[in-house]
């Protein structure tokens, strides 16, 4: 995806494309790079992100004009984007960022938008960032920071939303969704349909707080059932202090193999996201284990390519158009000292897609 991002970037630097021009279709691109859909919309939904294309509903996508920087004077909202690739390609942060404009759209507040620092080293060029910018209030989304970050963050002194995820001890406001709850129902509902033994396994650690809420929603579940729990039959994935490096140092679908043979007893498995869903079917295939046959199979965020007939995905919808709408509602009232003085959460309902792997 970044050789496909990176064409159109080069080709647009050259003059090929001028402002406002419309870029091939994703079908055009994906014959031009004999590559997939999925790489080609991530490459593009990275260059939406960043303001270099723009989209247009049932039209196509264009080059996004010039602006003019934005000057200090000039209130803004600033929104910290995750700096990781999977949520662009699956088109997550696109129906984020679509919420947020749109919530924004009527008011005097410009968006700008910076990456989330990948490593210790890129923190000081961050947060010098910022400075330049001079936000009225920052949107923080899927947090897997530093909490030197937060604590930097805290001293420029203004309203900041954290989105999705958030930092130990968060006293920000919050839009997350119901991770927990969600988790809880889709275990009972295994149970009641006569499947007890229900495993977790997410590729992401207990500091991205939605993946201990998701485990501690079908500890809960099992534990209420009386339903004894396994060692390892929850996991989460021990990465490295610096988890942007390291998710990229295991491979995924052994590490799943390894899982489900150490837990072959299981019935149902949850994992934390679609990806990682996708790299289950395959750890699953290589053991020559039906889905959902041997074994059912059970996601989060009902990704671009979910539905697909030939996958069927069992996925819960996340609806992040309405986490940056409501992320956006907070930060104003905030702003605006109309908002209690405590720590204020929303949260998102999920809606369970059944398909064919559960």
């Amino acid at each position: 995806y970044e050789i496909i991002k990176n064409k159109i970037e080069e080709q647009i630097s050259q003059g090929f494309y001028k402002e406002n021009d419309k870029i091939p279709s994703e079908n055009e691109l994906c014959r031009a790079f004999a590559s997939s859909r999925i790489t080609v919309r991530k490459a593009l939904d990275e260059l939406v992100t960043t303001g270099v294309l723009y989209r247009q509903q049932g039209i196509g996508t264009f080059v996004k004009p010039k602006t003019v920087e934005v000057s200090a004077d000039v209130d803004k909202v600033l929104l910290i984007l995750p700096n990781y690739p999977e949520l662009f390609a699956a088109g997550i942060v696109s129906d984020m960022l679509s919420g947020i404009q749109k919530s924004l759209r009527e008011t005097q507040y410009t968006l700008v938008t910076l990456m989330e620092p990948r490593n210790e080293a890129d923190i000081e060029k961050f947060l010098q960032s910022i400075k330049t910018i001079r936000p009225n209030g920052i949107i923080y989304s899927f947090y897997y920071g530093d909490s030197m970050i937060v604590d930097e963050l805290k001293k420029f002194e203004v309203p900041i939303v954290f989105l999705d995820a958030e930092p130990k001890d968060n006293e920000f406001d919050i839009v997350t969704g119901e991770d927990f709850e969600s988790a809880y129902r889709v275990t009972q509902l295994a149970i009641m349909s006569g499947m007890k033994n229900v495993g977790f396994y997410s590729s992401w650690n207990q500091d991205f707080s939605t993946c201990s809420a998701r485990k501690n929603g079908i500890k809960k579940a099992l534990e209420d059932s009386r339903i004894p729990i396994r060692e390892g039959q929850l996991l989460l994935r021990n990465t490295e202090s610096e988890f942007h490096e390291s998710v990229t140092k295991y491979d995924i679908v052994t590490d799943i193999k390894e899982y489900l043979q150490k837990n072959d007893y299981l019935d149902v498995l949850i994992v934390m996201n679609d990806t990682v869903a996708f790299a289950a079917y395959k750890a699953a295939s290589e053991l020559r284990k039906d889905i959902p046959a041997d074994l059912k199979l059970i996601s989060y965020g009902n990704y671009n390519w979910s539905s697909f007939p030939t996958i069927g995905l069992t996925t819960f919808e996340q609806h992040f158009f309405k986490y940056g709408k409501e992320a956006v509602k907070l930060l104003l009232k905030r702003m605006s000292g109309t908002s209690s003085m405590i720590q204020q959460r929303r949260i998102i309902k999920y809606d369970l897609q059944r398909r064919k792997s559960f």
